[in-house]
């Protein structure tokens, strides 16, 4: 997944706000791409967000645990 897939969604950290383009004024070949939430200004790579976002569909622990069962 590309960080142009992240961008417009909600912030990991915060909630508050949507990702953006991390601002920078070093365009490097070979800097890692930023996304960066404005409200909570925490910056993060792709790796960060998919991290993230597999653990927020799979849930932490106390919702596996105390959750309403699923069905098999």
């Amino acid at each position: 997944m590309a960080l142009r897939d992240h961008l417009g969604s909600r912030c990991p950290s915060c909630k508050n706000d949507i990702l953006q383009q991390a601002p920078t004024t070093n365009r490097m070949p070979g800097q890692a791409d930023l996304a960066w939430c404005p409200s909570c200004k925490s910056t993060m790579t792709v790796e960060d967000l998919e991290r993230g976002s597999r653990a927020a569909r799979r849930g932490g622990l106390l919702a596996r645990l105390l959750g309403k069962p699923t069905s098999t």
